[in-house]
């Protein structure tokens, strides 16, 4: 392989690379949003059709309608003011996200993991827990 053929494949392979994380960060940055806002309708666009959904202690895997409703359930009983990323990473396919939700009565730690399928990026996992508890 020559040189030139060796850096036009690098630079390719970044610009891949570069594209796939811009994609990653604005849906993180939508999902953000629809978190502090508790816009349970755009947050339910990023789901798996089967979504793993943890609020306050109650686990199950439940369809995207379910999952809308439990949320927003959630939402109407915790109001959101704000929601601070602590920290995120990603490996290969996947990405997490885990960060602080505050809402007007309560804080949460909340967990998101998303999963890279047929180039489309989704949530399969969302756990939502009280902090002090």
């Amino acid at each position: 392989m020559n040189i030139k053929r060796f850096f036009l494949s690098l630079v390719l392979i970044m610009i891949f690379i570069l594209i796939n994380n811009n994609c990653v960060a604005q849906k993180t940055s939508e999902i953000i949003y629809a978190l502090k806002t508790g816009n349970t309708e755009k947050l339910v666009t990023f789901f798996k059709p089967e979504i793993e959904l943890s609020v306050n202690g109650n686990n199950n895997t439940y369809s995207l309608a379910q999952a809308e409703n439990i949320l927003k359930r959630f939402f109407n009983e915790n109001k959101p003011v704000s929601f601070k990323i602590l920290h995120e990473g990603n490996q290969s396919d996947a990405y997490y996200l885990i960060g602080t939700l505050i809402t007007e009565d309560n804080t949460f730690r909340t967990s998101i993991f998303m999963r890279t399928i047929s180039k489309k990026n989704y949530i399969y996992q969302l756990r939502i827990e009280n902090e002090y508890n």
